[in-house]
């Protein structure tokens, strides 16, 4: 399994090759693009596109009027590396020649073939191609000096100094290795060429490479919704680098749903993508507690009432071997109902007062309301416990009396609801119990 290549010729195709993209993004044909920037010949086709000069600046160059044009405006892809280099990707939008600039590419076609398959909307790409050794490769870097291949040491002279490398063993697994440096009082020395071999070796390697060293030389690895630096970087800290290698692994996808209750979270999920994985079971770990999802559900309980909890998710394979996957999530219990525990009013001047005392630990009630018993133009929202209403009128004999209203919301997936109280002051027990009933019956409660 050659799974990492290094060390070969370089090889490409003479030519530049044109693909034509389908409808799925698929390459289905490919043809030869012999010329650049240059009238095509007979049966022939050429790329045009601007190129930069020696002070950075695009030097925009005219499509001329001859066989077929085909123009790419807006590019995904107009990467113009030399006067006969360039990469392009795009959908093709005119067939009028024009002045190109940055972002911008064109094919010119007396070719037959190519001009039945290209027309405005089609996607295309233009592009050297390795051949030889690399001709399958997917992904590419820049590497230093070879440490090992086919099981032998090269010599060479890297000096010592923190080193990133890279390694192939025989089964095609692959070996990164950070060596930190350059802090002598951490018993931290780097590697010179002789002991990268030796380290790449010791790890089972029959291919190996030194990919960088110094300050750049940084090992991270993500830990859930974080990354975490693992070495300890030469320079007392993460360098900005102009690339990186990424090791990523699919995660499975999971469409997940759940049902909140005040102590419990039901959790359904059902599998979309297994991304390659043969899985044989799926537990959701929460709250330091790990259960099975079974017939697509589970339940956690004992849970705390408005209190946010991270699940992980954890794969069994049918290998035996058992995974934690990337993702994760949040989910939140439900609040519990607020309830009154008690009013009290005073009178100043013209305006009453009213004191309202909540039991809201959950902060469910989002708005609350005092209105004067019988009078609904006389009202004021509770802030802060307190509500003032102006102009209230007489005291009548036997004090005023009230109506409550507030509005809860226990997220829970469901609306707001509201409870309405009448004369709370005068029936402290009753009120209570009807409130906390509300909250299991999700019915109006009055009190009269």
């Amino acid at each position: 399994m050659n799974s990492l290549i290094g060390g070969e010729k370089l090889e490409r195709t003479p030519y530049m090759v044109l693909g034509i993209y389908d409808e799925n993004n698929e390459i289905i044909q490919t043809f030869q693009v012999k010329n650049v920037n240059t009238v095509p010949g007979a049966n022939e086709a050429s790329v045009y596109y601007a190129n930069w000069n020696n002070e950075k600046q695009i030097v925009p160059i005219q499509v001329p009027n001859v066989g077929s044009v085909f123009v790419v405006e807006n590019a995904e892809k107009a990467l113009a590396n030399a006067s006969n280099d360039f990469y392009g990707r795009g959908t093709i939008t005119s067939t009028t020649p024009k002045e190109l600039g940055e972002g911008e590419f064109a094919i010119v076609s007396n070719n037959s073939e190519i001009n039945q398959v290209l027309a405005v909307g089609v996607r295309i790409r233009i592009q050297y191609e390795y051949i030889g050794a690399y001709a399958e490769i997917t992904d590419a870097t820049g590497a230093g000096a070879t440490l090992l291949k086919n099981g032998v040491a090269y010599d060479g002279d890297a000096k010592r100094a923190p080193r990133t490398m890279i390694g192939r063993r025989a089964d095609g697994t692959i070996v990164m290795v950070v060596v930190d440096g350059r802090q002598p009082s951490s018993n931290m020395y780097g590697a010179v060429q002789e002991e990268m071999a030796a380290i790449m070796h010791h790890y089972g390697c029959v291919d190996a490479f030194n990919l960088d060293g110094g300050g750049s030389s940084t090992l991270i690895i993500r830990e859930g919704s974080t990354f975490r630096v693992t070495n300890s970087p030469s320079d007392g800290r993460e360098r900005t680098d102009a690339n990186a290698i990424l090791v990523v692994a699919y995660d499975p996808k999971f469409q997940i749903e759940a049902e909140v209750g005040l102590d419990s979270l039901k959790i359904k999920a059902s599998l979309l993508d297994n991304n390659g994985l043969d899985i044989e079971q799926v537990f959701f770990k929460l709250n330091n507690e790990e259960k099975e999802l079974t017939n697509g559900e589970l339940t956690f309980t004992n849970l705390n009432s408005n209190t946010n909890y991270v699940y992980n998710i954890y794969i069994k394979l049918k290998t035996g071997e058992k995974l934690k996957i990337v993702t994760q999530g949040t989910l939140t219990t439900a609040k519990r109902t607020g309830i009154l525990k008690g009013l009290s009013y005073e009178i100043k001047g013209n305006e009453l007062i009213v004191t309202v005392d909540f039991n809201d630990n959950d902060n469910s009630i989002t708005r609350a309301r005092v209105y004067l018993y019988g009078d609904n133009e006389k009202a004021a929202y509770i802030n802060n416990g307190i509500a003032i209403i102006r102009n209230p009128g007489v005291e009548p004999e036997g004090g005023y009396w009230f109506t409550i209203t507030y509005r809860v919301e226990k997220n829970d997936g469901k609306p707001f609801f509201e409870i309405i109280l009448r004369n709370p002051h005068s029936l402290v027990a009753n009120y209570v119990d009807v409130a906390v009933t509300y909250q299991k019956q999700k019915t109006l409660a009055i009190i009269k």
